[in-house]
């Protein structure tokens, strides 16, 4: 924030977050003044006739004079509480549309340049790449944490075939299946095939190869049994 201010000579820049009912919580805010935060809860429609309408149709908010501009004069008491005269509103969205904005005000009057407005709407370009990936990150943990789930109530355990070291990655539940305690390293190709019931090993080592080929995704789904090493039974890992 302090660096976008420096640059453009602004006093506030903020983001906030609108809910299904079109309530905006201004979530973060930074201030180069003394003036009064605007962090909360916020009816946007009490700024301005139709500016909600005007950001969910993607357009790029550039207010003079908040006192002056149609847009904004019979609000203008309610800027003057935060000490804002000029405002630069950019609507933020995703797949989903318009759900957020970013914007940044002066003390003064203020002619936004196309400058101005082009740097705004590269941080929002910015901004929104930053989300995205921050909900692909999300998405893909809690997908590996429902896997894991699964795989736990089920006792299904997974494992994964390195070709250039000949090693086995075993998942926390593969191992206990296995009988392999935390402290053992992942066990070689050759390791492993000892531990597979004679009857199983030709149907794994055939899944394998195939999953090895070039037409295949690389993935196996195939139960075999294994000799733990301690208890006598066998078990069947998947």
């Amino acid at each position: 924030g302090e660096s976008l201010g420096s640059t453009l000579e602004i006093q506030r820049i903020g983001h906030g977050r609108f809910d299904a009912q079109g309530l905006l919580t201004i979530e973060s805010e930074w201030l180069k003044s003394s003036a009064r935060s605007s962090r909360g809860f916020h009816q946007i429609d009490k700024y301005g006739e139709g500016l909600f309408e005007r950001l969910t149709q993607g357009e790029l908010i550039a207010v003079e004079d908040v006192c002056s501009d149609p847009r904004t004069a019979a609000a203008a008491q309610r800027y003057a509480d935060y000490n804002v005269r000029s405002i630069l509103i950019a609507p933020l969205g995703d797949d989903l549309g318009f759900n957020a904005l970013l914007y940044i005000s002066s003390e003064q009057p203020r002619q936004w340049s196309p400058e101005d407005i082009a740097l705004v709407r590269e941080v929002v370009e910015r901004t929104q790449a930053a989300d995205e990936r921050a909900k692909a990150r999300n998405a893909l943990l809690e997908a590996e944490q429902r896997v894991k789930l699964a795989n736990s109530i089920a006792a299904v355990g997974v494992w994964e075939y390195t070709i250039s070291r000949n090693q086995l990655h075993f998942d926390s539940q593969a191992r206990m299946i296995a009988e392999l305690s935390p402290e053992q390293l992942d066990p070689t190709v050759e390791d492993f095939l000892v531990a597979v019931h004679v009857e199983d090993r030709s149907a794994l080592v055939q899944a394998v190869a195939q999953a090895l080929s070039a037409r295949s995704t690389g993935e196996i789904s195939l139960d075999f049994r294994v000799h733990p090493r301690v208890r006598s039974e066998e078990r069947r890992v998947g």
